[in-house]
C-alpha cells in the first residue's frame, strides 16, 4: 500500500494521509510534515481521498517552486528579475492613478511632486524594504496572497528577516542594485511628468525600463476593461445592493429609497447608458448639460416613452428647479462613489458631473394672521355639503391647528383615529402599503386638538365609520405617497383666488405657521418636536425623550391658538349643516 500510494498510512482502523516536507521550504512552510486523518476506515474511500489530498500537496508545493521571493537560511530575503518587475508596477501603478486624478490641480499648483514622492531615508534599503512591504500588504488586503508571500509579508513586517542587499540569486542576478536603481528611474519619471502635464506638453520617457514598465502598465490595464466589458453590471441590478447598504447602515427609508432609484434612473436615461462600466468622463458631462432640459412631468412620461425627447422641453419654466436637479445628480454621485467602493469600477468620475454650485432655495413663510382670515374667510373657503368637498375642508385646519405634514393627514386611516389614555388621537404611521412618511421620526401619537373637536371632526368621523368607509378622506394617490396632491393642487388655486400668489406661501406654510405659533406660545422644543414629528437634534432627547405622555402634550397643544374664531365659528356652522349631521 506504501509503494502504491505513498503517504497513505493506517492506525488502527482509521486511514491517515502523511507525507514529508522537502527541506528547502521548512523555513517557508515552517512544517516539515503534513499529516491528518482521512476519517474513514474505508479502504476504498481512503483511495480516493488519498488522489485528492496529493494533488492538493502538490499545488501546495508547486507555489513553493513557483514562489520568486526567498527566504535564505540567514534569514535573508532575495527577489529575481520577475519579483523586482511586481513590486516597480505596483509602484508605477501609484504614480499613474495619482497623474491622471490629479490633472487639474497639478496645472493649478495644488499638487506636486512631494505629494507623490518616495518619503526621504538615509538608509536605501530602509526604502526598499517599506516598498516590499507595501506592495505585499496590497497582496494581502485583497486576497491576491498565496500562503508563502503572506509569511513572507509578516516575517519582513515584523523584522524577522532583512533583505538580502549582497546576495544575487542563482543565476547571478544582483537584485537590489538593480531594484534601487529603477527606483530612482521610476522617481525620476514622476517628477518630469508633473512638469510635463504643468507645461501642457508631451512627454515621453527615455529610460529602457520605465519604458517596458509602461507598456505592461498598459496591457495590464487593457485586459482589466476587457474582462470589465466581459462582465458588465447592469446599474438596475446593482441599485439592489446599494439600496440594502443604505437602508442597513444609514437606515434609509423606502420612500427616499424610491426616490434615489428614480433620480438614478433618470441620470442613465439622460446618458443613454444601462451598465456601469460603460460610463465615460464625457457621458457624465453629457449628463450635467442635458438634465437643465427635463421637463417637471418626466417621471409620468418615462412609462410611457423612455426616449429623451419626450422628457426635455425647451419651455423654461416647465424644466426642473436647481434644486430638484442638485438632488438627483447627488443621489447618482453618491451611487457612482458606491460602485468604486465595490470594486465595479476603478476611477470616480463623479469630478466630472457639475452640480449646481449655489442654490438660492426658497424659504417657505408662516401665515400671517390677516392671510388666515382671508383662507377661512366662509365666504371664499370650499363648500363643505358637498361630499367631495369634505378633505378639502378639513385638511387645511387640520394642518393649522396640529402642524402635520400634508400627505400625514390625507393618507389617514379611520383606524388612525385612537383613544390614548381616554383622549382621542391620530396616530401618524405608515401601516399600510399605500402609506408613507418622511423619515422615521414622523412616526407618532398625538392628541387631536380640542379645536377640531369643537367644530365637529370626530362626528365626521364616526359618520365615515357608520359607512363602512377605510379612509378618513376620500382622496386617490397618483402613486404611493401622493394622497395630498389634489389637495394642494386645489389650494394653491385658491390662495390665487383670494389674491395670495405668492411663491413662499403655499400649503406647507400651515406647517411653518404652526412652529412659529408653538415657539411664540413658549411650548419646550421636545414637545413641538413630537407634535410636528421633528427629529430630536439632541442626544438626551434621542435616548430618553423618545415618548411624550400624550396628556402633557395635550396640554401643551391647546396653547395653540389663532386670531380668526369669527371664521372658524361661521365655517363651524356652515358643516353642522351638512349630511354629517342629517344621519
Amino acid at each position: 500500500m506504501v509503494q502504491r500510494y505513498p503517504g497513505l498510512i493506517v492506525k488502527g482502523r482509521t486511514f491517515f494521509f502523511r507525507v514529508a516536507v522537502p527541506r528547502k521550504y521548512w523555513t517557508i512552510a515552517r512544517c516539515k510534515e503534513i499529516g491528518y486523518s482521512l476519517n474513514t476506515s474505508d479502504y476504498k474511500i481512503a483511495v480516493a481521498r488519498w488522489r485528492t489530498e496529493i494533488a492538493h500537496l502538490q499545488s501546495f508545493l508547486n507555489v513553493f517552486e513557483d514562489i520568486i521571493m526567498k527566504i535564505n537560511d540567514n534569514k535573508q530575503l532575495t527577489l529575481d528579475e520577475n519579483d523586482v518587475d511586481k513590486v516597480l508596477l505596483a509602484r508605477l501603478g501609484q504614480i499613474q492613478y495619482f497623474l491622471e486624478e490629479n490633472s487639474s490641480e497639478i496645472v493649478s499648483g495644488k499638487k506636486k511632486f512631494e505629494d507623490i514622492k518616495l518619503p526621504e531615508e538615509k538608509n536605501k534599503q530602509t526604502l526598499m524594504s517599506q516598498m516590499i512591504i507595501e506592495y505585499l500588504k496590497g497582496l494581502v488586503d485583497n486576497n491576491k496572497a498565496n500562503i508563502t508571500l503572506r509569511t513572507v509579508y509578516s516575517k519582513l513586517r515584523d523584522k524577522e528577516v532583512e533583505l538580502g542587499i549582497q546576495t544575487k540569486t542563482e543565476d547571478g542576478y544582483e537584485w537590489f542594485k538593480s531594484f534601487s536603481g529603477h527606483v530612482q528611474s521610476l522617481e525620476r519619471y514622476a517628477q518630469n511628468s508633473i512638469k510635463a502635464i504643468k507645461k501642457d506638453k508631451p512627454y515621453s520617457p527615455s529610460n529602457p525600463k520605465v519604458k517596458t514598465l509602461l507598456d505592461t502598465y498598459d496591457a495590464i490595464k487593457t485586459n482589466e476593461r476587457i474582462n470589465r466589458s466581459m462582465t458588465r453590471t447592469h446599474w438596475e441590478k446593482f441599485f439592489k445592493k446599494f439600496a440594502r447598504n443604505k437602508r442597513n447602515l444609514k437606515g434609509t427609508t423606502d420612500d427616499r429609497l424610491r426616490h434615489n432609484y428614480l433620480s438614478i434612473k433618470l441620470c442613465f436615461l439622460l446618458m443613454e447608458k444601462d451598465y456601469i462600466e460603460d460610463i465615460t468622463k464625457y457621458d457624465c458631462r453629457k449628463l450635467s448639460e442635458r438634465i437643465y432640459q427635463v421637463c417637471k412631468t418626466w417621471a409620468f412620461k418615462i412609462n410611457k416613452d423612455a426616449s429623451i425627447k419626450n422628457i426635455t422641453t425647451s419651455n423654461i419654466k416647465s424644466r426642473l428647479s436647481k434644486k430638484t436637479i442638485n438632488g438627483f445628480l447627488q443621489a447618482f454621485k453618491e451611487f457612482m462613489s458606491f460602485a468604486v467602493r465595490e470594486d465595479i469600477i476603478s476611477t470616480n468620475l463623479n469630478e466630472f458631473v457639475d452640480t449646481p454650485v449655489k442654490i438660492e432655495g426658497l424659504v417657505r413663510t408662516p401665515f400671517t394672521s390677516e392671510e388666515l382670515r382671508k383662507i377661512f374667510n366662509p365666504d371664499e373657503y370650499i363648500d363643505p355639503h358637498a361630499r367631495k368637498n369634505m378633505a378639502k375642508f378639513w385638511v387645511p385646519i387640520i394642518a393649522l391647528y396640529q402642524g402635520c405634514r400634508l400627505n400625514e393627514i390625507c393618507q389617514l386611516d379611520l383606524n388612525d383615529i385612537v383613544n390614548s389614555k381616554g383622549i382621542p388621537c391620530f396616530s401618524i404611521k405608515a401601516n399600510e402599503k399605500d402609506k408613507t412618511l418622511k423619515n422615521k421620526g414622523s412616526e407618532r401619537i398625538i392628541p387631536i386638538h380640542p379645536k377640531l373637536i369643537e367644530m365637529g371632526f370626530l362626528s365626521y368621523v364616526e359618520h365615515r365609520r357608520r359607512n363602512n368607509k377605510k379612509k378618513v378622506f376620500d382622496l386617490t394617490p397618483i402613486k404611493r405617497g401622493t394622497y395630498g396632491r389634489s389637495i394642494q393642487a386645489w389650494f394653491a388655486r385658491h390662495l390665487d383666488n383670494i389674491g395670495m400668489p405668492e411663491r413662499d406661501k403655499v400649503f406647507h406654510s400651515f406647517r411653518h405657521t404652526f412652529e412659529t405659533k408653538a415657539v411664540e406660545k413658549r411650548i419646550p422644543t421636545e414637545y413641538q418636536n413630537a407634535l410636528g414629528g421633528w427629529v430630536d437634534y439632541g442626544v438626551g432627547q434621542r435616548i430618553y425623550g423618545k415618548k411624550k405622555d400624550v396628556r402633557i402634550m395635550l396640554e401643551e397643544l391647546s396653547k395653540i391658538s389663532y386670531p380668526i374664531h369669527k371664521e372658524l365659528k361661521a365655517l363651524e356652522e356652515q358643516f353642522r349643516d351638512t349630511y354629517v349631521f342629517r344621519w
